[in-house]
């Protein structure tokens, strides 16, 4: 058996991967390649189990997979939560503890990530939050990237080195790296099947529309006017009461053709401006 995990990383198109994996289930199948379909429930029990070293959710999933087969596990939150370390473990690095516990019941495991630069990570980082509604954000986007840079609230870290150090120096993973938001890349999920099972005729998987599509510039602003006007009257509502709201935004913003043109607070100076804290770190 072979286990390749998809680690993300975070606005890479994650969500789309996933539900074409989902969609096209039964036909890789016919090429061994087997996609659990895991509830959010379910990869929250994959997710708590390496933040707590139990490996009993991984391996009776490991365990329902036949020896011939492809265990392929599709999950972005893996890129932040493998990356943690524990000090107080003998094995620091979650990454590194997941691996040692895998390879015995497997005869390859292979991580595959998605990179894309750090401004346009950054860039569609804030265009989410700002669409969600999140109280908890600079509505400056010159605020946001400083508290980025500082690790002020729940960012998610967007340096490949930090996310994904442990795999390339672990020499039990086979680590690949693909490019993302690149003009000549392809579709990430048909890259993903072709580093799992080149031999998979890519030509008759089906179809799903792509999700998550980032706001425009009349959205983000109005998104932000809502968040103060939100704040203003002490009004507390709950991530699903955001969430509900957001839809309806994006929805009506739609129909006015507000987001046909994503928002980009990437100028040259903000460009040079991360890539130099980057490049220094």
């Amino acid at each position: 058996m072979n286990i390749v995990l998809h680690l993300g990383m975070h606005k890479t198109a994650s969500t789309y991967i996933q539900k074409m994996l989902q969609v096209n289930k039964d036909f890789l199948g016919r090429y061994h390649v087997l996609c659990p379909e895991c509830p959010a429930e379910g990869m929250d029990a994959l997710i708590n189990s390496i933040k707590k070293r139990r490996f009993g959710p991984w391996l009776r999933l490991i365990e329902k997979v036949g020896p011939n087969s492809t265990l392929l596990i599709s999950e972005e939150r893996l890129s932040n939560v493998l990356s943690q370390s524990q000090s107080d473990k003998l094995i620091a690095t979650n990454g590194d503890w997941l691996a040692k516990k895998i390879k015995p019941y497997c005869n390859k495991l292979t991580t595959i990530s998605f990179v894309r630069d750090q401004p346009a990570f950054i860039n569609s980082q804030f265009c989410q939050n700002i669409k969600r509604l999140s109280p908890y954000i600079s509505l400056s986007f010159d605020e946001y990237v400083e508290d980025v840079f500082a690790c002020r609230g729940d960012f998610v870290n967007c340096n490949p080195l930090k996310l994904f150090g442990w795999s390339m120096n672990n020499k039990s993973v086979e680590s690949i790296f693909l490019p993302f938001g690149s003009t000549f890349a392809e579709n990430p999920f048909y890259q993903l099947v072709r580093k799992v099972a080149p031999q998979v005729d890519l030509g008759l998987c089906q179809e799903v529309q792509p999700i998550n599509i980032s706001p425009g510039l009349l959205t983000v602003h109005l998104a932000s006017r809502i968040i103060q006007y939100l704040e203003s009257r002490n009004l507390k509502f709950d991530k699903h009461q955001r969430l509900r709201l957001s839809r309806r935004l994006l929805k009506g913003t739609d129909v006015l053709g507000w987001n046909l043109c994503r928002y980009n607070a990437i100028t040259e100076r903000r460009y040079e401006k991360i890539r130099k804290f980057y490049r220094a770190d």
